[in-house]
């Protein structure tokens, strides 16, 4: 049984977990499927906009984003601040 699958199955008697959920992400992502991934990221920050961990695991896993969603760098960028405005209320990065 793989660790994606264990998480799975463990997410079957708690399924709003966050840690579970996370961790699912990133053996989803480890096991290189980015774009289901990144789904389950999107669905934990969704469910837990405070869990932070799942906006620098994003962030740090721009190479597999821009593989499964086909985003040049700079387009990452814009979407990443527009998504952190947008979470956390009107927050622009530093210049």
């Amino acid at each position: 049984m793989t660790r994606r699958e264990q998480l799975e199955e463990l997410l079957k008697a708690d399924p709003d977990d966050v840690f579970l959920n996370y961790a699912l992400a990133l053996a989803c992502i480890s096991e290189g499927n980015a774009e289901t991934g990144l789904r389950h990221l999107q669905q934990v920050i969704d469910d837990n906009p405070d869990y932070v961990a799942a906006y620098y695991t994003g962030k740090n896993s721009k190479l597999d984003i821009d593989r499964a969603f086909g985003l040049s760098p700079n387009e990452l960028g814009e979407k990443t601040v527009a998504f952190a405005g947008k979470v956390m209320k009107g927050w622009k990065p530093k210049k």
